[in-house]
């Protein structure tokens, strides 16, 4: 069901109400890892270091800047995290998520399987999604319109990326190269990706893709239509679409985690034991998702039916099964398919009537 995918999604922690920094102060960042093998078992060993925010913050900037110094492609690019970071919204982006995800982190920190996550956790991280969507809705626009200027005029970093288009899966393989010389513990899944890639032939296709005449203001004119579409969500409103949103999520989780101590209900048991009270919840006509999200979900639908009749969409699909084959356990996917299917069929259930897009839900509620 979408609103317990947006749930999933977004909810960490409880947020201060002018950050979500406010209450974080020592994170850890793995520092290193040493595998062991002997006859009987492997043993991991994770050495961890405690650092401030700002610190954090500084670590993540030296790694990336170290990153792309040592890239062959965008070596001569190493400073378009300054040219990202230069724009105040994007830094505020950058500032806030990085406190988002690691209170996120702790939050989560003692769930150790699917099983374990219960909707009373979830719902303790509304606040966070709220302030946080809030967030996204007021800079990412502005973000990107001053850094799309800012990119426009780094000539390094144009050129890096038309070399990238030129072939796309040369610099995919020179990325999995680099991955798998920096973190060996992880070659398993890179030469499993190899093999996907190399299976599904990837080399024609991306022959197929390659643009020897990529155009930049074409490309940038493709993501503002994007993030334009994405704007309808952040239409103002009051309330904001993200605080309707945040709301009924809040309604949602508490009723389906009840007031047990012990919830048998769960996100991995929503079939067996949470369909009949999120039907009952999206079948109020009061309650279910809000119009405002409605309507952008309902436009993405139309367009994946749309996608649904072409020739392009039986491929894709055949590729991501083959990649849910390769990359899951049987019985794990299964479970998702079966999950997945009842959120769907719940969602279903709330068929209200929305106003057109640009009319505030609460108008549209007190006409009828």
């Amino acid at each position: 069901m979408l609103l317990i995918v947006v749930a999933a999604c977004l909810g960490l922690s409880a947020a201060s109400a002018e950050s979500i920094c406010g209450g974080l102060e020592l994170v850890e960042y793995e520092v290193s890892r040493e595998t062991v093998e002997t006859a009987e078992e492997t043993v991991e060993t994770i050495e961890y270091e405690k650092l401030t925010v700002d610190q954090g913050r500084t670590s993540i900037k030296d790694k990336v800047r170290g990153w792309l110094a040592e890239d062959p492609v965008f070596k001569d690019a190493s400073n378009t995290l300054e040219i990202i970071l230069d724009v105040p919204e994007c830094k505020a982006l950058f500032d806030e998520g990085y406190c988002y995800y690691h209170v996120g982190k702790g939050r989560y920190a003692d769930i150790e399987d699917v099983d374990d996550l219960t909707f009373g956790r979830m719902k303790e991280g509304v606040a966070n999604a709220q302030f946080m969507g809030n967030h996204i809705c007021g800079n990412l626009k502005q973000c990107w319109d001053g850094l799309q200027l800012a990119l426009l005029a780094d000539g390094a970093f144009l050129d890096a990326v038309a070399v990238v288009m030129a072939d796309p899966l040369k610099r995919v393989e020179e990325v999995m190269d680099r991955l798998e010389a920096k973190f060996p513990e992880y070659a398993d899944y890179i030469d499993q990706t190899r093999d996907f890639l190399e299976k599904h032939e990837a080399k024609s296709k991306s022959e197929e893709y390659a643009d020897e005449d990529w155009n930049a203001i074409v490309a940038f004119n493709n993501i503002t239509e994007g993030m334009n579409s994405f704007q309808e969500w952040c239409v103002e409103s009051s309330p904001s679409c993200v605080d309707q949103t945040a709301e009924r999520v809040g309604d949602l989780l508490d009723k389906l985690h009840g007031e047990e101590e012990e919830p048998v209900c769960k996100p991995a048991t929503f079939c067996e034991e949470c369909q009949d009270a999120a039907n009952e919840f999206m079948e109020d006509e009061t309650l279910g998702v809000p119009c405002c999200l409605k309507n952008v979900i309902e436009k993405g639908k139309e367009l994946f039916e749309s996608w649904q009749e072409e020739d392009s969409y039986d491929e894709a699909y055949n590729i991501f099964d083959d990649a849910l084959n390769q990359f899951m356990e049987p019985e794990d996917r299964d479970r998702l398919q079966k999950q997945a299917d009842c959120y769907k069929d719940s969602y279903d259930k709330d068929i209200k009537m929305c106003p057109e897009e640009g009319v505030a839900e609460a108008e549209y509620e007190e006409d009828v």
